[in-house]
């Protein structure tokens, strides 16, 4: 096994968690925009007596309800998570750390990374595969002093 893959399995592990939250967020985003805003049913003035069966609005309701409360306990333990992290960015160089912190604590693509950092190049267009090279670089590099680090 490279000496890298304990470190990059971990960081992959907390961009799953950003997918995922992301995934919620689309899920509640979808219900949101098909059936609007429904607001949550008052419990304390339902009728007793009834069927017992939900009526689809209020299944909708109970949905994004449940959603809202996934997309916060997701959020919690992403802070949680890159609070764990992020110490151990400290000793990287600069770069290192933004190309880190751009791709796990915010998820973007590799292609996102390279443009925010040499996008505003003249030469940026002619020779994006030359930056998209350096960019692995200094992630491998980061990936080293990182698994140094967890092995010291």
């Amino acid at each position: 096994m490279k000496k890298t893959q304990f470190i990059k399995n971990r960081l992959n592990k907390h961009r799953k968690m950003l997918e995922r939250l992301e995934a919620l967020k689309e899920e509640l985003s979808f219900i949101m925009a098909k059936y609007g805003s429904p607001r949550s049913p008052n419990l304390f003035s339902v009728p007793s007596g009834g069927s017992g069966e939900l009526t689809e609005t209020e299944q909708i309701v109970h949905k994004k309800m449940e959603l809202e409360e996934k997309i916060r306990i997701a959020a919690a333990e992403i802070s949680d998570d890159w609070s764990e992290l992020s110490p151990l960015f400290n000793d990287l160089e600069p770069m290192q750390t933004l190309i880190l912190n751009l791709r796990y604590q915010y998820g973007a693509s590799w292609k996102d990374i390279c443009k925010q950092i040499y996008g505003r190049r003249e030469d940026y267009d002619g020779n994006m595969d030359l930056y998209m090279k350096r960019i692995f670089k200094e992630h491998g590099r980061a990936l080293l002093s990182l698994s140094e680090q967890c092995n010291a």
